[in-house]
Parts: C-alpha cells; structure tokens; sequence
C-alpha cells in the first residue's frame, strides 16, 4: 500500500515500510510545518530496518537554504575519502538538474520505449515541457536569486538571507594585493578598536579588533580592515583543547585575563566596547585599563543593545559590505554567521533556529568595531543617497501639479533646495560627532571627521 503521512515525528513510527518518499524535503521546518525535515526524517526511517538491504528512501525537492536534512543528506552523498577517493555513502546517490535538463532532446522522446521489453514507445513531443527561453531569462533578470533557486537548482545560503553571499566572501578576498593575516598585537600609527560579544557561559563569544585605512579610496571613504577575529566555544573548555578544563562553558576568569593581555596590552584600543554583560568583569577591565599605563589610554564601556540601535549597526554593516569597505583575514565561523545570517522582518536579524549555524556571536562582534569606525559616515550615506531622490508629484496622464519652482526645475528653487541639504549635512555631521554608542560628545571633537574618528593627532585625547 502506498501511505500518504503528514509531517510529525510520529508519521512513520509503527509499521515496517520498504520505502519512503520525501516530497519537498528541503522546504519542510518547524516554520512550515509542526516538525522540521530532521526530526520526521529520524523518526521515521528505523521503520526501513526490517528490509536491509533492499530498504529504499527518494528524497526530491527544489533546494532552499542550506540547512536541514535535506542539505545534510546532500552533503553526504558528496563526501569522499581524502585518502582513497572512494565516497563515504556509497548507498547515497544525488542528482541535481536545473528545471529543464530533463527535457533535453525532447524531440528524441517519441524513440524511446516506455519500458524495456515493451514495444510502446513515448508520444512524439511539439516542443520541450520546460525550456531556458527568453522568458525564463526575463524571469531570471527580474529576480536572479529566486530564480537561482527555484530553477537552477541552485541552494540559498538562508531563508530571507540578510547579506549578499558574493560580498560576504569577497570581504575574505585579499586588499591592496595582500591577503590578510590574523594580527597579534597593534601598530602606533593605527588606532584600534575593540568589542567583544560575551555570552552565557553555555553560548559563544566572539571578538573583533578593526582600525581604519590610512587613506581614504576615491570616493572619499576610508575602508575598515580587521586585525583580529576569534570566538570561544563552551564545549572547547573541555581541558583538551588547551583552554582550562571548566564543565564545558565558558571560563570567565580565563577570558579576562587574556582580553586584558591580548587586547589592552596588545592593542591599546581607544575604545573598548562590550555587550550588556556582568559589570564587575567590565569595570575590572576597565580599571586593568586606567590602572596600567601605555602610551594610549582605553576607554571601555557597555554598549547598551536596543532594536533601533541593533538595527542601524546592522543596516550600516551591510552599506559598508555593499561598499566593499569592509575587510578581513579569513575566519570560518565569521563568514557561515553572515552568510546565515537571516532578516527576520520588523527590522531585526537573527541567526537561524535550525542548522549547522545557529549563532551570530561573531557578526555581533565585527557589526559593533565596524559601527565604531564608520557606522555614523554609513548613516549619512543613506541618508543622502534618499535626498538624492527629487520629490515631486504626479497626476494620471502626466501631469505635473506643481510649479516648476515646487518641482525643483527652476534654477532658484536648485539653490534653495541645495541650501536645505548643507543645513542637513551639517546637522548630521553634528550628531557624528557623539559617541554612537552613549551619544555623548566626544573630546576634541570640534573638527571630527566620520571617516577618521579617532585621529590621535587631534588634541583634547
């Protein structure tokens, strides 16, 4: 008998089957269903046992994001031993075809017999079911990342991915010909700084050390280069991985110590900045700051999270990447969280519930040192690339309503308006010149670039 089952971990639990059938495998989580593909997959499967070897299970679906058993089972079936060549699961076979492959040569089909030993051949075809034709590349042109997905049999990164991928990766690629390094300690003709995105001690926690270019590229903008990026995994407090053995969460009395070594000393941040996180440890670090001196004093304070604030440091990263602003040493867990990373509408991103990747520590922390460089010049990039759009109104059929004066053509009206964008500039530049984090002024702020924040030739530091 052939079972149709709904998508519950108790649908294929009880009776023996020698197949199963997965339909859209890759689109069924615990968002559209009332359990995700893993956890009918498990449940269901031990019911094959009873027919080894000859057990059979067809999995066909579209590909979504890349996460979920669908994925996983992807991944498996490409997986080879490094050593001989030969693939891990031998019984596992994929096909990944775009929606018209299976239609190639569609005016052969009417000399292919239906079966094997059958004399019936397939009815002769007029044209291909499915076709890459001016209209699927109108499609294609419209929306290329669904397309990519929908019929090039492609996998998203994420479900409503919040960064572009190619620009995620080409952050990684190498600046001025030079491919980036892990940096160890700082130089005095940079000026750094730090945040780090502390955790429960049963989650990560990521770090991120950036300074500015020297100069600014053609267009005006100085560009964020990371020196160091890192992130503690509780499970790595285990003794064995040469972190102090602490029942696998995170050892605070170890993380000070080395953010006060490994940052502080090394470094010298001028600022120094941590989420809402145990105030003793900040002020402790902060007095391990003040206490010891170094030829550049660090401020360090908490940066109190709120959405509205969450959601311009991530607006403004993601402007910076467009850009081509942002760059850094290669760091795996850094590029799989944005990659993942997932705008979950209402102006709030999050990392995924399900999947290999279900943290976004380490975007935190780089999202945060970036903001600190360049977060307000990206703002006034945005905002002057909306004013950038004239403001007119039109009625049905074309017609303007407003006068030439109201509508921006007359050279007068030109000058006005463009009077109303310096004062709107310069109001900007005044807000740049507080501290983005605590909006207070910072000192010697009178001359304050957003491209150069923190120039120690600036008196007043």
């Amino acid at each position: 008998r052939i079972i149709p089952k709904e998508s519950t971990m108790m649908a294929g639990r009880g009776p023996a089957a020698f197949m199963q059938y997965y339909d859209e495998m890759a689109h069924v989580s615990s968002t559209t269903a009332s359990a995700n593909a893993e956890a009918v997959y498990q449940a269901a499967t031990p019911a094959l046992d009873q027919f080894k070897p000859d057990e059979f299970i067809y999995a066909g679906s579209s590909p979504w994001q890349m996460s979920g058993q669908f994925y996983e089972n992807w991944q498996h079936s490409l997986e080879v031993d490094s050593n001989t060549g030969r693939p891990i699961y031998p019984d596992m076979f994929m096909v990944q075809l775009t929606s018209w492959d299976p239609y190639k040569d569609w005016e052969k089909a009417h000399t292919l017999y239906v079966k094997k030993g059958w004399k019936d051949r397939f009815s002769p075809l007029n044209k291909a079911v499915q076709e890459y034709d001016e209209k699927m590349k109108r499609l294609e042109r419209a929306n290329p990342e669904t397309f990519a997905v929908e019929r090039k049999s492609q996998w998203a990164a994420s479900q409503n991915a919040y960064l572009n991928p190619d620009r995620v990766r080409e952050m990684f690629s190498p600046y001025q010909g030079k491919q980036l390094q892990m940096q160890s300690s700082g130089h005095m003709q940079n000026v750094y700084v730090a945040h780090v995105d502390p955790s429960k001690s049963g989650a990560n926690t990521g770090l991120a050390i950036a300074h500015l270019s020297d100069e600014p590229d053609d267009r005006g903008f100085h560009h964020v280069i990371f020196d160091l990026i890192k992130h503690w995994t509780p499970g790595d407090f285990d003794g064995q991985h040469g972190l102090p053995e602490n029942n696998k969460e995170i050892d605070y009395i170890f993380l000070e110590e080395w953010l006060n070594k490994n940052v502080t000393d090394a470094f010298m941040p001028k600022d120094f900045t941590f989420d809402q996180f145990d105030a003793s440890i900040i002020q402790r670090i902060r007095k391990y700051a003040r206490d010891n001196r170094r030829p550049r004093s660090t401020m360090v304070y908490e940066r109190t999270a709120t959405k509205a604030i969450n959601w311009k440091m991530a607006e403004a990263f993601k402007t910076a990447l467009g850009l081509g602003l942002l760059h850094a040493p290669y760091y795996e867990q850094a590029e799989l969280e944005m990659i993942y990373l997932q705008d979950m509408g209402h102006e709030r991103v999050d990392h995924p519930t399900e999947g290999v990747i279900q943290t976004k520590d380490v975007f935190d922390a780089m999202c945060n040192a970036a903001y600190t460089l360049i977060g307000e010049e990206m703002s006034a990039f945005l905002n002057d690339e909306f004013m950038g759009f004239g403001m007119s109104g039109y009625l049905p059929g074309g017609v303007q309503p407003f006068s030439a004066e109201m509508s921006g053509s007359d050279p007068g009206a030109e000058d006005l308006f463009s009077q109303f964008r310096e004062m709107n500039t310069r109001r900007g530049e005044e807000y740049a010149r507080s501290s983005p984090s605590r909006l207070i002024q910072r000192p010697g702020a009178g001359g304050w670039s957003p491209s150069n924040p923190f120039s120690p030739k600036r008196p007043g530091w």
